[in-house]
């Protein structure tokens, strides 16, 4: 209410009344900026929801003296709040939290600033914040076959159990089929495979190592002295990541050493390699084409190289020359190298396995092999 008296009429307007009548303006509006701009300290007293701030999520800010919310400015990470969503105001702010940069997926302490303009000083806090959650993996997979069984010789009438190891290069803990197969000679002789175990899951990460194990049986009759065992898992959340390995097992030999260099076929002249990168297809009158593998190779440094074979294959009517040298010098552990082969296609639909392998020089256990299926349809 007013503090001063009404003027009535015939009464005399006077220096003091004037005075009063300013002065009560004054104060007015003083208390009018006070209550609608926040001119006390801002205090943050609670940022809500209670648990883990993800970029996208909503937050609550409980405190005191905001102002109106058209006049406050809110930074996380100096990123600027864009806009208030219903319900703020003067002791309550709520938004969803800005995409801010540069966030490490176990989180980054930010912090968080609010200012109104009229207030004797911004008020901050800090906290953790995450970036936003992740519903769909990205990268890849590589299989190698890692454990052979542990016996001197492969005999007919037997199972026997082999080892892969899974390396993940993914964005997102996923879980992963795994199917596994025979080529379709030994599959008709009667061999069998399976695997131990219908699906496991990849952590999140670089190189990660996750293993799976398969189950060939071999009948007292093999029929074949040779099969080829592949080994495929799929994601659940993304099936484009995939990734496939391969090892040949062959009655009265040896089991095959570890595959400690994983491949992959990268790319082709022509046709279209699948996701995983284990397979190609051609269009029909394709005669020649240029595929490249992938090879990642642990060592490297002075004098140490790589022997990588020509190309293989399950049908004697294709055949392949190597362009890449035969014998590769790595500078760096970990890299990759690029093998290139010139293919010659047969005429007509055909389709047939081809085999890629690598070894390092001198050192016969890294070693590398992969059966890659090439067709024309």
């Amino acid at each position: 209410m007013s503090n001063f008296t009404p003027v009535k009429p015939g009464d005399l307007i006077t220096a003091a009344y004037l005075n009063q009548m300013f002065a009560s303006f004054d104060s007015r509006i003083s208390a009018l900026e006070a209550a609608s701009q926040g001119g006390a300290q801002i205090v943050i007293q609670q940022l809500l929801p209670i648990g883990t701030f993800y970029v996208g999520n909503q937050m609550h800010i409980v405190g005191q003296n905001f102002g109106l919310p058209a006049n406050v400015v809110v930074t996380i990470g100096g990123v600027k709040v864009t806009t208030f969503l219903a319900g703020s105001g003067n002791t309550d702010l709520y938004f969803d939290i800005p995409a801010v940069q540069g966030l490490s997926l176990s989180g980054t302490q930010v912090t968080l600033t609010i200012d109104n303009g009229t207030s004797p000083a911004p008020a901050s806090t800090t906290f953790t914040l995450f970036p936003a959650p992740l519903s769909s993996p990205s990268g890849n997979i590589l299989i190698t076959m890692t454990t052979p069984p542990s016996v001197g010789t492969i005999t007919a009438g037997n199972s026997y159990v082999y080892g892969f190891t899974v390396t993940g290069f993914t964005s997102l803990t996923d879980n992963y089929s795994v199917t596994a197969t025979l080529d379709a000679a030994s599959q008709t002789a009667g061999w069998t495979v399976t695997p131990t175990a219908n699906s496991v899951t990849i952590p999140q990460g670089q190189n990660t190592a996750t293993q799976v194990g398969v189950k060939v049986t071999i009948p007292a009759t093999a029929g074949v002295t040779s099969a080829q065992i592949t080994v495929t898992l799929v994601s659940s959340l993304k099936p484009g990541i995939s990734g496939s390995g391969s090892t040949t097992v062959t009655v009265n030999s040896a089991p095959p050493p570890p595959n400690t260099i994983g491949l992959t076929l990268y790319a082709a002249g022509a046709g279209t390699v699948s996701a995983d990168g284990s397979s190609l297809a051609l269009p029909h009158g394709t005669t020649s084409v240029v595929v490249i593998v992938l090879a990642s190779v642990p060592d490297g440094g002075a004098n140490v190289s790589y022997n990588v074979s020509n190309l293989t294959f399950d049908s004697a009517s294709w055949a392949s020359v190597l362009q890449s040298p035969a014998n590769v010098p790595v500078g760096a552990p970990n890299s990759t190298l690029q093998l290139r082969y010139q293919i010659s296609v047969p005429s007509g639909p055909s389709s047939t396995n081809m085999h890629a392998s690598i070894t390092e020089s001198g050192k016969a256990s890294v070693q590398g092999q992969q059966a890659f299926t090439i067709s024309v349809a």
